[in-house]
């Protein structure tokens, strides 16, 4: 093999070895050098496993790890924070909050969030794009990686449309539960009219057809932790009675969490809680048509997954936005450190991740 393929794939196992200890911190400092062409498959397994269980690793499987003739690695993977998202849903409510960056990320879960929330709005307008699905799915996957690494708590991806019919729909799923993401919220709009779930004028594809689409989502899973969230825009759409129907075909279709867009009263979430059997995700967004309900009061109502998706992102914008016109009408950045405005280095530095 040459070196350079050698060098290649050490750095890949290097970072592969990280993402499994992000969940035991006593290994965290691993760094796997396992570049040995002349090993079998089962060979190059029983390093691995090898590898982890020597060191107490707490996984509950040990990953195989083998690579192609062209030396491209490739990776089968089971985290623990699939399990903690059921464990969690099983238990009670899960609050999950939006990141838009690493950081973050690190602050949601140092907050005590049970989850971390990657949002597309949030993803898209930190790109300085629409929420409209312009944002391919390689780079909410390139994200997804990121976020992954850096928290130890579940990692819910909202993929829009599922970038795709039921095929790609199925790729999506082979390729966020990989990337060590806990589930998977896909919804049934349109992707020609996609819009934030509680703007006007969207549309939906057909109930018959998201069905296909989770039916291949439920299929492409390779571990049965990994959650599958079915969002319905169809009570802004269609209207509630519709909306309850398409609810009850994706939970027959395997969807494990179905989400209700857009309900607009307390009453509403309280009757939908009765239709459907499997767990309900409420989405506590702001500017939205959801009144305000806390996350204790949707655990009264049934609920047992809350989002929070935008709004780390929103008020970063705006105190970003008023500190660079604060410091444009006093010269520099002294009013702001001086109002505790700014976070310091050891502050920052208390929620980096350590190679301890």
């Amino acid at each position: 093999m040459p070196l350079r393929a050698q060098l290649a794939i050490g750095r890949a196992l290097g970072r592969l070895a990280y993402r499994f200890a992000r969940r035991d911190r006593r290994i965290a400092a691993i760094n796997i050098r396992m570049c040995l062409p002349g090993l079998s498959e089962s060979e190059r397994e029983d390093l691995v496993r090898e590898h982890f269980e020597s060191r107490g690793c707490t996984l509950l499987e040990t990953g195989m790890v083998w690579w192609a003739s062209d030396a491209r690695l490739r990776k089968l993977i089971r985290f623990e924070g699939e399990e903690h998202l059921r464990a969690a849903l099983d238990k009670g409510l899960v609050s999950a909050a939006g990141a838009f960056i690493p950081f973050v990320a690190r602050l949601v879960q140092d907050a005590g969030f049970e989850a971390v929330y990657v949002s597309g709005a949030a993803v898209s307008n930190s790109l300085a794009r629409p929420d409209e699905g312009v944002i391919p799915r390689s780079r909410i996957l390139d994200f997804t990686r990121e976020i992954v690494e850096v928290v130890d708590i579940p990692v819910i991806v909202d993929v829009d449309t599922g970038f795709g019919g039921p095929r790609g729909t199925a790729e999506t799923v082979r390729l966020f539960e990989e990337a060590g993401a806990a589930a998977v919220q896909i919804e049934d709009q349109d992707p020609r009219w996609k819009r934030c779930g509680h703007l006007e004028g969207k549309h939906l594809i057909a109930c018959e057809r998201m069905v296909e689409k989770l039916q291949a989502a439920k299929a492409a899973r390779r571990d049965p932790g990994f959650v599958i969230i079915a969002r319905t825009d169809a009570v802004a759409v269609e209207g509630y009675d519709a909306a309850v129907e398409r609810a009850r075909a994706y939970e027959a279709a395997g969807a494990d969490v179905i989400f209700p867009e857009a309900l607009t009263s307390r009453e509403m979430f309280a009757d939908f809680r009765t239709k459907v059997s499997v767990p309900l995700l409420a989405n506590m967004t702001e500017f939205g048509k959801t009144p305000w309900i806390t996350d204790q009061e949707f655990v009264q109502l049934g609920y047992r997954l809350v989002l929070h998706p935008v709004t780390t992102f929103r008020l970063a914008a705006r105190q970003i936005k008023d500190a660079l016109r604060e410091m444009r009408e006093t010269g520099n950045q002294q009013s702001l450190v001086e109002a505790g405005k700014l976070m310091s280095r050891a502050e920052i530095d208390s929620h980096l991740l350590r190679y301890e």
